[in-house]
């Protein structure tokens, strides 16, 4: 049985995914903003903001054999209506999130740990109006 956590639990593709680690047999470990209702043995949600918040210890405490990070935005204006704060909230969402998030559990990390960052199609493809998030998901890109 694997120890998976994944941020930014309360997507459809999430819980799509936590449905199936729990359907593998995995122990789940769900971190959101929002409250999360879902019950199962082996599924533990905790309602926190990662990037003012640290990881809840139950989690920081435990072997990682996967890591997941979900969380994203999308803010879709032309480039000259975007305003820094834009720019700055996409970027700790999608980069910064993903990495006090990775530096808390580094030490957690299995051998043969797996870690999976989203990144957008937006970040390797100009797309109208997709200049904050291709900015910010390309940098998630420089990281891994």
């Amino acid at each position: 049985m694997k120890n998976i956590l994944i941020i930014g639990s309360n997507s459809g593709i999430a819980k799509a995914l936590i449905k199936q680690l729990l359907k593998e047999k995995n122990n789940v470990f769900a971190i959101s903003k929002q409250e999360d209702s879902f019950i199962h043995e082996n599924y533990t949600s905790f309602q926190t903001d990662i990037l003012s918040e640290a990881l809840p210890e139950k989690v920081t405490a435990s072997e990682i054999d996967g890591f997941v990070y979900f969380p994203g935005t999308i803010n879709l204006k032309p480039f000259k209506s975007i305003k820094e704060d834009t720019f700055r909230s996409d970027l700790e969402i999608n980069l910064l999130g993903a990495i006090k998030s990775l530096q808390q559990i580094e030490k957690q990390l299995t051998e043969n740990s797996s870690v999976l960052l989203f990144s957008s199609v937006a970040a390797q493809t100009g797309m109208p109006f997709h200049a904050s998030v291709a900015a910010s998901k390309g940098a998630v890109e420089g990281l891994t």
